[in-house]
């Protein structure tokens, strides 16, 4: 009798969902965000005040296609911030 050998794939589920606005972005962009915002978890209000600070600053310092990177960026820390309030 011939053997046959099978294997089963399981995908582990995310511990969160993904957001369709960061899914917008394209692979490279999407790893940089998630970057960034993974080192700013956990930090305390002040931290995050400093890293929106320097977010707001580089918005108008960035080409126009990398615009809406910093905006979502913002977003996500401010609401970081709210959280650590």
């Amino acid at each position: 009798p011939e053997l046959a050998a099978s294997k089963l794939y399981t995908r582990k589920a995310s511990s969160e969902p993904e957001d369709p606005e960061l899914a917008a972005f394209d692979a490279g962009t999407q790893a940089q965000i998630k970057g960034m915002l993974g080192q700013m978890q956990g930090r305390s209000a002040e931290a995050l005040g400093q890293g929106l600070a320097q977010l707001e600053q580089m918005r108008g310092q960035v080409p126009a296609d990398a615009q809406p990177a910093i905006d979502y960026m913002i977003k996500r820390v401010t609401a970081m911030l709210e959280e650590a309030k």
